[in-house]
């Protein structure tokens, strides 16, 4: 994700608005994932970022909530 912010020069803050996350991002980027996030939160993240929901395996909690 860092790299994806970099090369549009967003931060995270603009990157979580732009996918109407909220603060969400820079909280994941910490890898923190309590709450966890869902699979809308993370559908609407490949939808700005141009990534297939299915390849963001960086969520340490996407195997655990069984989204394989």
């Amino acid at each position: 994700m860092g790299r994806f912010r970099r090369a549009n020069d967003l931060t995270p803050t603009g990157l979580g608005k732009a996918a109407r996350l909220g603060g969400a991002i820079a909280r994941w980027e910490k890898f923190r994932f309590n709450p966890p996030p869902s699979r809308q939160q993370l559908e609407a993240l490949a939808k700005v970022v141009g990534v297939d929901v299915n390849r963001i395996g960086w969520c340490r909690c996407y195997h655990l909530l069984g989204w394989e």
